[in-house]
């Protein structure tokens, strides 16, 4: 399969202006991810929290399919393969999205199932419905930890300053 092996997307990045987008510090992947909205980003994050999950990279391929007789082409945002041998192809939308745009989506969605079987993977929808909330914002905060170089000193210091005094 022709995304097995490659750690690069097949789509190039772009930054615009109708949402957030940036860079996600991946340690699970040795590299940053570009998210193209906040729940692209709320994915990433709950992916590096997951036992589970061994790699998993954004725009991982193209697929063609047709609306309203134009040819267009899709790129799925992620692809996650996991410690088992098995891979996710996933699509993040929110709900209000998945709605306004459901025709097109459709027919969409039907050629990412289709490559999906293909090519032995799962193709699973991301939406906010996926993610508690206060899940989200604790793995927010002990993530941003781990970007932190290992301190020993300072870590001694609150160590100490936690044991009770006898």
């Amino acid at each position: 399969m022709e995304i097995n092996d490659n750690r690069l997307p097949k789509r190039k990045p772009k930054k615009t202006f109708r949402s957030v987008t940036g860079y996600f510090p991946s340690k699970k992947n040795g590299r940053s991810m570009f998210f193209e909205s906040m729940l692209e980003k709320t994915l990433f994050i709950t992916l590096e929290f997951d036992d589970n999950v061994l790699t998993y990279l954004e725009q991982p391929v193209k697929i063609e399919y047709e609306f309203n007789n134009r040819k267009r082409s899709y790129h799925p945002d992620c692809l996650v393969k996991y410690k088992n041998g098995k891979s996710k192809l996933i699509e993040v939308k929110y709900c209000t999205e998945l709605l306004e745009k459901k025709d097109e989506l459709k027919i969409k969605f039907n050629q990412a199932k289709k490559y999906a079987k293909e090519n032995d993977l799962i193709f699973e929808i991301f939406d906010e419905n996926c993610i508690d909330i206060q899940t989200l914002r604790n793995m927010e905060f002990l993530y941003s930890f781990s970007t932190h170089p290992n301190d020993s000193q300072k870590e001694q210091t609150v160590i100490n300053g936690m044991t009770p005094k006898l």
